[in-house]
C-alpha cells in the first residue's frame, strides 16, 4: 500500500500541472487568439461580361412532361439539368443532383421551356428564344436568363446564359452555363479600402459552398473581372485568409429576405509566420493555397516586397499574376494544377523564384525527320502566358540560320 503524499509533494504536483496548462495555453495562443471583427454586408451585382463558365450535367428524358406545348410534330429534346461542374464531375460526390431543373428544348424553333416550379407543367412560363440553328447539329445559346436554380427554396435569381447542343433527331448531348452574378461590399484591411465579394457556385446558391472570394482594391470595383483570365482577382473561398500582412478568420452567412444579402465577418487572428524571398519582378499578385496546417490559410500577396512574411507550413500550390505597365501575364495553365509544394518555416527564409523578366524561348524536339518547335514565355520559376485577347492573325515566328544564311522559317500555331 502506497504511503500518503506529503504537503510538499502536493505542492510540487500542482506546480507541475499548472506549468503544463500554461505551456499548452501559450502554444495554442498564436492560433486561437482572436482580434477585432469587421462585418461587411454583400449586395447582389451583375456584370455585363462573363465571370465564369461551367458544364452542365444533363439527364435526357424520352417521356413527355405532364403538360407540354404543342410541338407540331417536331422532334424536341427533353431532359433535366442536374448540376453544374468544371472539368470532370466525379460520380457520387455531393451534391450530385443539386439543381434538378427539367426542360424541353425545341431546337427547330430556337425555344427553351423550363419547368421552374418543378411540377411537370411547361406551359406556365414563357419560353426563352434564340436564333434557331440549322443542319444536322444544333448549338443554341439562350442569353440573359434570370433563374432561381434551387426550386425548393426562395433563393434569389441569378443572371446566366444556357447553351445546349445535340444532333438532329437525337437525345441532347450536353450544355454549358455562363455566370454573370456576384455579391460585393467594402472592407478596410490594414488601412486598404478593398472590394470583397462572393461568386456563388450554381449547385450551392445561398451558401459559400464551392464559392469564390473576390478581393481587389476598392478603386477597381468598376472594372469587369473574370475568374478565368488568370489574374487571380478571385480565388476559392476560404475560412482562413492572409492578406495585407494580417491573418483573418472568415465567416459567411446568407440572409434571405425581400432584398437578400450576405453577411461576411472578417476576424483578425494571430499565427506563426515565416519569411519568403521572391526573386522576380513585376509581381502583381501571388496566391498560395492548399495549406497543410491545423488552420489552413489561403495567402494573398499584392505587389509584394522582395521579402514577405506568411503563415508557416507547406502549401501544395501557388499562382502568380504579373503586370508591367499595360502588359499582364500569369502562370501557364499547363503548370497550374501540377502540385508544386513549398514549405515555409520560422527558422530560415525560403527563396521562391517567380515573376519577370519574361523572355521568349522555344524548345526543339526531333520527331523522325521533322523538328518540332514549341514556343514558351519563360520567367522566374516557370512558364507564363500573356493575359487578354490574343491576335491570332500574328502568331510568333521562327527562323533558322546556318553560317549567317536563313535556311528555314515558319509560324507557330496556337495550341
Amino acid at each position: 500500500m502506497a504511503e500518503n503524499a506529503t504537503p510538499a509533494c502536493w505542492l510540487s504536483q500542482w506546480a507541475t500541472l499548472g506549468w503544463l496548462i500554461l505551456a499548452g495555453a501559450t502554444a495554442g495562443a498564436a492560433e486561437s487568439m482572436a482580434g477585432p471583427t469587421q462585418t461587411v454586408y454583400l449586395e447582389y451585382q451583375e456584370l455585363g461580361s462573363r465571370i465564369k463558365g461551367w458544364q452542365l450535367n444533363i439527364t435526357p428524358q424520352t417521356e413527355p412532361f405532364r403538360k407540354e406545348p404543342d410541338w407540331g410534330g417536331r422532334h424536341i429534346c427533353r431532359g433535366t439539368i442536374n448540376s453544374a461542374f468544371h472539368g470532370v464531375e466525379r460520380p457520387g460526390v455531393p451534391p450530385g443532383h443539386a439543381i434538378n431543373l427539367p426542360f424541353a428544348w425545341d431546337y427547330i424553333q430556337g425555344k427553351l421551356y423550363l419547368d421552374l416550379n418543378r411540377n411537370g407543367d411547361l406551359t406556365e412560363h414563357p419560353a426563352y428564344s434564340t436564333q434557331p440553328g440549322s443542319g444536322d447539329y444544333f448549338y443554341e445559346t439562350f442569353t440573359n436568363l434570370h433563374l432561381a436554380f434551387n426550386g425548393a427554396a426562395p433563393f434569389h435569381p441569378v443572371l446566366v446564359d444556357i447553351a445546349l447542343y445535340a444532333h438532329k433527331g437525337k437525345a441532347i448531348s450536353g450544355g454549358n452555363l455562363t455566370w454573370y452574378s456576384f455579391w460585393q461590399g467594402k472592407a478596410v484591411l490594414q488601412g486598404h479600402d478593398c472590394q470583397v465579394g462572393l461568386i456563388e457556385h450554381p449547385n450551392h446558391l445561398g451558401s459559400a459552398g464551392e464559392a469564390f472570394l473576390l478581393l481587389r482594391p476598392w478603386e477597381e470595383r468598376g472594372t469587369p473581372f473574370s475568374l478565368e483570365d488568370g489574374l487571380l482577382t478571385g480565388f476559392d473561398y476560404c475560412t482562413n485568409l492572409f492578406a495585407y500582412g494580417q491573418a483573418y478568420h472568415l465567416a459567411c452567412a446568407y440572409l434571405p429576405g425581400e432584398v437578400p444579402k450576405y453577411k461576411l465577418e472578417l476576424t483578425e487572428a494571430q499565427t506563426e509566420l515565416g519569411e519568403v524571398v521572391m526573386t522576380g519582378n513585376s509581381i502583381q499578385r501571388v496566391v498560395l493555397w492548399e495549406h497543410q496546417a491545423k488552420a489552413p490559410y489561403t495567402v494573398v500577396l499584392d505587389r509584394p516586397q522582395p521579402r514577405v512574411r506568411v503563415p508557416v507550413g507547406t502549401y501544395n500550390r501557388y499562382w502568380v499574376a504579373l503586370r508591367e505597365r499595360a502588359t499582364e501575364a500569369f502562370s501557364d495553365y499547363r503548370d497550374w494544377f501540377r502540385p508544386k509544394p513549398v514549405t515555409i518555416t520560422a527558422a530560415s527564409p525560403l527563396t521562391l523564384p517567380m515573376g519577370g523578366p519574361l523572355t521568349n524561348s522555344a524548345t526543339v524536339a526531333a520527331q523522325g525527320r521533322t523538328l518540332a518547335f514549341e514556343y514558351q514565355l519563360q520567367g522566374a520559376g516557370g512558364r507564363y502566358r500573356l493575359a487578354g485577347p490574343v491576335d491570332r492573325s500574328k502568331p510568333p515566328q521562327v527562323a533558322i540560320y546556318q553560317h549567317g544564311k536563313e535556311v528555314g522559317s515558319g509560324n507557330f500555331e496556337f495550341g
